[in-house]
């Protein structure tokens, strides 16, 4: 007995596997460009709006980045000039030692709202009576 010398025709052909392998090269592609590069960093000014719920002056807080960028707020706003990437919170300001403040830190973007709000910590009663030992006149 002789063996045929047919040979079995392939389930997939070539030209399904190279394309394949090509749709799967460029998906690798587009993910790792996509979330595995590393961004440029780019300069970027940031408006940072106050949303004061403390009752307090405006001039009471100012802006930072940690990138060492700082603003004092003008009519509710303050202006930074810092990089993309950068996170930004809101303090207190220099100028009110006693008064200690510090928000969340968020991540800069051109327009930024960011919440003052003094009570949640139990921190109000403290804030008034560090502004009011601040303010205390010495006449009598």
């Amino acid at each position: 007995m002789t063996k045929s010398s047919k040979r079995k025709q392939p389930v997939v052909s070539l030209l399904q596997t190279m394309t394949v392998l090509a749709v799967l090269g460029v998906a690798a592609w587009f993910v790792l460009h996509t979330f595995f590069t590393e961004k440029a960093v780019v300069p970027m000014r940031v408006a940072v709006t106050l949303d004061n719920e403390c009752g307090l002056v405006e001039s009471a807080f100012m802006a930072v980045t940690d990138d060492g960028a700082s603003a004092l707020f003008d009519r509710g706003v303050a202006q930074l000039e810092t990089r993309s990437g950068a996170r930004v919170w809101v303090i207190n300001s220099d100028k009110f030692e006693d008064f200690i403040f510090e928000s969340d830190r968020v991540m800069a973007a051109p327009e930024l709202t960011i919440a003052a709000n003094c009570s949640p910590s139990g921190t109000a009663a403290t804030t008034l009576d560090a502004f009011n030992k601040q303010f205390k006149s010495d006449k009598k």
